[in-house]
């Protein structure tokens, strides 16, 4: 199918041991193992493919490559100009499988904490939803409930009705609606629901009060919406075709947050509000989670720790000359994880219902943000 795109081929060796820096690639590039295996640090996740295993990379996105010492990793890697959507989603559907390793770690130590619940994403077009399933299973038999995020991204009314009865009878009954991001070059959701609105009312109409349906807010308004107002009737809209709560995309501006907080109320919207929050650990993830997709107002004080900390010639160069790189790393980890710990404080003292860390599978800095925050204390 990608045949008629393909640029070149080559056909690579890497010894065990090997390490290739942070690079970004500008074309879409897919790896077939064709023996040995190799993790790939890719788009703030790691994966490990073995041989037969298919890895794609989409274009300008940062990523790492390292083969295990005693694996020697055969690869075809096979360079090409276009893919359509489809196509991307079929790639990236089987990444999911090679990303599971270390999940059980993961929510073992995240469920010490006795949280309310864990949200796991969900492929479009339910292109992982078996993996999606098996994560599900995994929380719940760790002691708390799952949450799955659920897009209209390729899904017809009856997939969403199969998929969401396969979700009852294996007792995951909480769901994060969403319309989803569309993917590259797609016009539209590609499925019979074009917003998580309509979402919202089809799971209330098919299945009444069986599912706990989450939504998103936007405190900032989302981009894609034409004003914060309009973007608050929406959220309106959704509360009245049966939504239960929302989960609120990042927001680092407090004064916004407080403003929109105080908005929500105004329009009638009483349905409890959980935050999102990113841990701040990273001086590139950071701007790019900001920027690439959120458009999210970033604070002087924000600011000023990714200045003091910037690695030259910037953040995002996969061979930096700054002379203190990992140093700098450090210092900003150590006052992002302040900063957020902050964050965390002023949200509390607002009376917000709950705090949604976004771990990212990163259980080590999560727990530690946890802990010096006080959010949870173990006994």
């Amino acid at each position: 199918r990608i045949a008629p795109y393909v640029r070149y081929v080559n056909y690579k060796i890497f010894e065990g041991g090997t390490l290739l820096p942070e690079r970004i690639i500008y074309d879409h590039e897919l790896i077939y193992c064709l023996s040995g295996e190799a993790v790939f640090l890719y788009n703030g996740s790691e994966y490990r493919i073995r041989k037969g295993e298919l890895f794609y990379l989409m274009p300008y996105l940062h990523n790492t490559m390292i083969v295990p010492e005693g694996k020697t990793f055969r690869a075809h890697c096979i360079h090409f100009d276009w893919i359509s959507p489809e196509e991307q989603y079929d790639f990236r559907a089987e990444q999911v499988y090679l990303h599971m390793e270390n999940l059980p770690g993961t929510i073992e130590h995240l469920c010490k904490y006795k949280p309310e619940y864990i949200s796991c994403t969900y492929g479009a077009g339910g292109t992982n939803v078996g993996k999606n399933m098996d994560v599900c299973k995994m929380i719940k038999d760790a002691g708390t409930i799952p949450v799955t995020h659920f897009t209209c991204i390729g899904n017809t009314a009856e997939g969403i009705k199969d998929q969401l009865q396969n979700y009852l009878d294996n007792g995951v009954d909480h769901m994060l609606a969403l319309r989803g991001d569309l993917p590259f070059g797609w016009t539209g959701t590609g499925g019979d629901f074009a917003y998580a609105t309509d979402l919202v009312a089809y799971v209330r109409k098919e299945f009444g009060d069986k599912i706990e349906i989450a939504v998103a807010g936007s405190p900032e308004g989302h981009i894609s919406c034409r004003s914060l107002e309009s973007d608050i009737a929406v959220l309106k809209q959704k509360q009245d075709n049966g939504a239960d709560y929302i989960m609120t995309q990042l927001c680092w501006d407090m004064e916004q947050f407080k403003y929109w907080l105080d908005a929500i109320r105004e329009a009638g919207i009483t349905m409890p509000v959980d935050v999102g929050i990113m841990p701040i650990l990273d001086q590139a993830a950071t701007i790019n989670m900001a920027l690439s997709r959120n458009a999210c107002v970033m604070p002087r004080e924000l600011c000023e720790i990714i200045s003091r900390n910037w690695i030259f010639p910037n953040p995002f160069d996969k061979e930096p000359f700054d002379a203190d790189v990992e140093g700098k790393k450090a210092r900003f980890k150590e006052e992002g994880i302040e900063y957020t710990i902050r964050q965390i404080d002023e949200y509390r003292a607002l009376g917000v219902n709950g705090i949604h860390l976004y771990a990212l599978n990163k259980w080590k800095d999560v727990s530690e943000i946890i802990d010096r925050s006080g959010m949870r204390t173990l006994v």
